[in-house]
């Protein structure tokens, strides 16, 4: 229980240390355009001030489709401002304007918090075995670093997903 403990405090010291980052993420290859660039532009089209950006550059994924643009911001309101934004607002690769080819015009680009590989499959191992329909779990997110779950509309209890023991006591405890 103590190194599980400590486990999560790191995780979450990972967490704060990713508070002024966001990740734009679904863009094309865009190697022949200038990152700073498109995260302005991206600003542009969220209606949000673009002069809040402290860095921006490209990380590489295992394949091409997993490409993104971490973006460092003055401050952790900036950063929530953006993603409020997004959320209102949908962005397609077609109003970046690019000067690239794009294969799918259409397809979404998305802003969303930083998170750490681990705060990263652990969100992903939660939806895997807990969202609906295999399992029985409505909403899976995750804010400020911590994965959260909530069994339907109606329940007001709010589970944290602090490991992969979490998800197994959930289990057992819904007969999933």
């Amino acid at each position: 229980m103590r190194k599980r403990t400590w486990n999560y405090a790191f995780l979450l010291w990972n967490n704060v240390w990713r508070n002024n980052f966001i990740e734009i993420a679904g863009l094309p290859n865009i190697q022949t355009v200038d990152v700073m660039t498109v995260t302005k532009k991206v600003a542009d089209i969220l209606n949000v001030e673009n002069n809040n950006i402290q860095d921006a550059r490209q990380i590489t994924g295992r394949s091409d489709s997993s490409r993104y643009l971490l973006v460092e911001l003055n401050n952790k309101s900036t950063r929530n401002k953006r993603i409020s934004a997004a959320k209102s607002k949908e962005i397609t690769v077609a109003e970046m304007s690019l000067s690239i080819p794009v294969k799918q015009p259409t397809s979404k680009i998305f802003v969303r918090e930083a998170l750490t590989r681990n705060t990263k499959t652990m969100l992903y191992q939660t939806k895997q075995r807990l969202k609906a329909p295999n399992g029985s779990f409505k909403y899976v997110w995750c804010k400020e670093g911590k994965v959260y779950v909530k069994k339907s509309d109606d329940d007001k209890k709010v589970h944290i997903i602090r490991s992969t023991d979490d998800i197994d006591v959930l289990i057992s405890k819904h007969n999933i």
